[in-house]
């Protein structure tokens, strides 16, 4: 009887993990005179929520050596199966129908930006809005609306941006399932397979 019931609950439970959406929400938040944005995600799920504050800084490039010979060798060999795989006829099209059927889940659902972006060189400023078809310009898609006005006065980097997403993870399970029942799929994973097994 326990069994039984300890079986009903895992499967309640993995029914309403796959089921019931998850709400991400990420926002930033960056101050004119601060080199630090203020990023805030929250994550929800039926009545759970987690909250993550933080501030996020972009990392100095860090010059890396040059490739060696034996560097680039061992990096055609890592990707010897990824090629075998691409080479079989179908599974191109087939991986790429995978990556716009996820693409179309995982896409926020609304999209909030409002900036303030100058340059040192005001030229620059008006040749970026410029390429950007104004200098001053709204987008607008089904929840979305970004927002950018320049700043000829100087560098400059200031606004608001939100994102939001809600996701139900059997829209993202069912295809990959599909993706990989495909006979091509099987096809391209024994090629990548051999391709590895060369070149081990």
């Amino acid at each position: 009887m326990f069994g039984i019931i300890a079986i009903g609950l895992v499967a309640v439970a993995t029914t309403a993990v796959f089921v019931a959406p998850w709400r991400l929400d990420v926002d930033v938040h960056q101050p004119a005179d601060v080199p630090r944005a203020s990023v805030r995600v929250s994550l929800r799920w039926l009545f759970l929520a987690w909250r993550l504050d933080g501030r996020h800084q972009a990392r100095r490039a860090v010059r890396r050596a040059p490739p060696t010979t034996a560097m680039r060798q061992s990096a055609k060999g890592r990707l010897a199966p990824i090629r075998a795989a691409l080479a079989v006829p179908g599974f191109p099209s087939r991986l790429w129908r995978l990556v716009i059927q996820i693409a179309r889940q995982i896409l926020p659902r609304e999209v909030r930006v409002r900036a303030r972006v100058g340059f040192d060189d005001p030229s620059d400023t008006g040749l970026f809005f410029a390429a950007t078809r104004g200098s001053s310009w709204a987008a607008s898609r089904v929840g979305w609306t970004i927002w950018i006005e320049p700043d000829f006065s100087g560098p400059v980097l200031e606004g608001d941006a939100h994102a939001g997403w809600s996701i139900r993870g059997v829209l993202l399970v069912w295809p990959l399932i599909a993706f990989l029942a495909t006979p091509v799929v099987w096809r391209a994973g024994r090629a990548a397979m051999a391709a590895r097994h060369r070149v081990v």
